[in-house]
């Protein structure tokens, strides 16, 4: 019988090339993604790419919990708990300290934080009974090497890592990994977005930018969707079944700090 999984943010990005690995492998997959009408394009292409897979879709928006339970509720009464969680949101606001308000803090906790812990807690109870399960944490670097303009994302970045460290803890016994993969610069439209508003503020051209940043990386270019995904994919199979509570960086060299 072929696994489930269920991919945030699956309508674009690294969301959509973890879910179209995991079809290639051989698995089932929700999608799942803010915008309804490109996540229906994005069920219909790859419906129609892998005809022997079956591919479920279900718009939801992570920073509303209504929503988030509206979504637990459609999975459970629809395709059923997944054997693979791969917990992956869109950035929060960029701004340093300074720029951020309390309630900006309030709004990310719900979309960066809560969210994950609420696809946690609806589906591990499923992979303890079936004594198997997969949670693939999708982060960022800037989780464990913070940058200055954009707290948002690197403190409830953190703290999930943290969580799903002392979640993996006990989930071991009952055959469940969890993981969390940390890109680096990977070109998205979040990506793509920021270099537009650094250009903009800059005076440069965002083609500019991005020459920029690639220079930056150790292996002087920025990573595709695509060329990312194999790290979450790999972590999803039996290959990686010995492999539980890490933190992976695949960002080109980027990171320095030890383990």
């Amino acid at each position: 019988m072929s696994k489930l999984a269920l991919v945030g943010g699956s309508s674009a990005g690294i969301g959509k090339a973890v879910a179209e690995g995991l079809l290639k492998s051989g698995m089932d997959v929700i999608l799942t993604a803010r915008d309804r009408e490109r996540l229906g394009m994005t069920e219909a292409a790859l419906k129609n790419k892998y005809t022997g897979r079956k591919v479920y879709a279900f718009a939801s928006d992570y920073s509303s919990s209504k929503s988030v339970e509206d979504l637990i509720l459609s999975i459970n009464n629809g395709p059923g708990a997944p054997d693979v969680l791969v917990l992956n949101t869109g950035g929060p606001k960029a701004g340093t300290f300074d720029d951020i308000s309390v309630e900006d803090w309030e709004s990310a906790f719900q979309q960066q934080f809560k969210s994950s812990l609420m696809l946690l807690k609806a589906f591990l109870p499923g992979m303890r009974k079936k004594k198997w399960g997969r949670v693939i944490n999708v982060s960022s670097t800037i989780a464990v090497e913070p940058t200055v303009g954009m707290i948002l994302s690197a403190g409830y970045r953190a703290m999930l890592i943290n969580a799903i460290k002392c979640a993996a803890h006990l989930a071991g016994k009952d055959g469940i990994t969890m993981n969390t993969v940390c890109p680096g610069a990977v070109l998205t439209d979040r990506l793509l977005s920021l270099f537009k508003d650094q250009a903009k503020s800059s005076g440069k051209t965002e083609k500019e930018i991005l020459e920029i940043a690639a220079k930056t990386i150790p292996l002087q270019r920025i990573a595709s969707p695509e060329e990312f995904a194999h790290m979450t994919l790999f972590l999803a199979s039996e290959d990686a079944s010995f492999i539980s509570g890490t933190v992976i960086p695949v960002d080109g060299g980027m990171v320095r700090k030890s383990p």
